[in-house]
C-alpha cells in the first residue's frame, strides 16, 4: 500500500492525491505483475495502441477514441441486474521508445463511483515472437468503489489485466 498523502504526479501537474477530498475513505493500493504475451514487442506495441484492438479486448468496451497519445475509453458494466456507465482517460507519457512508458489513468462512473491511476509499464523482448509486459500501478478507488476490500480489488483487477493481455495476443494473430 502507498500512502495517499504520498506526491504522486500526472504530467500535467495534478498530483494523485489532490482527489483525496473526493472521498474521506479512498482508498490506495499498488497492483503489479507480468505476463508473457506470443507477440514480438513491437506487435504488441502496435496491438496496445491500436483503438479497434483495444475495444474488442476491454471487457466490457463499447467505444475507444484516439487523440496522439490520449485514449477515451466508454463502458457498460453489469453490477447484478444493473448496467452502469464508465468513461475512461488513459494517457501514455514519459514513453522511452515502446519498451518503456508510464501510463496514467481517470476512471468516472455512475454512483459517484471512480478511481485513479498511475502505472509503470516496460515491455521485454525474451525472443522474436515473445514479450513478457511488466506493469506497476498505484491506484486510488473513490466512491461506492472503496467499500470493498483492496485484496478483492486488486485480485479482480489483476484478473481483468490478465484477460486484456489473452485478449490481445488472440486478437493480433487474428490480425496477421
Amino acid at each position: 500500500m502507498f500512502s495517499l498523502c504520498r506526491p504522486v504526479v500526472f504530467s500535467d501537474g495534478k498530483r494523485l492525491s489532490d482527489n483525496c477530498e473526493k472521498s474521506m475513505n479512498s482508498k490506495g493500493m499498488r497492483i503489479c505483475s507480468c505476463h508473457q504475451v506470443s507477440l514480438s514487442a513491437n506487435r504488441l506495441w502496435q496491438a496496445i495502441t491500436d483503438p479497434i484492438i483495444l475495444q474488442n479486448c476491454l471487457n466490457s468496451c463499447y467505444e475507444v477514441n484516439r487523440s496522439d497519445d490520449e485514449y477515451f475509453a466508454f463502458f457498460n458494466i453489469m453490477l447484478g441486474p444493473v448496467t452502469r456507465h464508465y468513461s475512461a482517460r488513459l494517457r501514455i507519457v514519459d514513453r522511452a521508445a515502446i519498451d518503456n512508458y508510464r501510463l496514467e489513468v481517470s476512471v468516472e462512473g455512475e454512483l459517484n463511483a471512480s478511481a485513479e491511476a498511475v502505472a509503470d509499464v516496460r515491455l521485454e523482448s525474451i525472443d522474436d515472437q515473445n514479450t513478457r509486459i511488466h506493469y506497476s500501478a498505484e491506484v486510488v478507488v473513490y466512491g461506492w468503489l472503496d467499500r470493498f476490500p483492496s485484496g478483492l480489488i486488486r485480485g479482480f483487477a489483476k484478473k481483468q489485466i490478465g484477460r486484456f493481455f489473452d485478449r490481445i495476443s488472440e486478437q493480433a494473430v487474428q490480425d496477421k
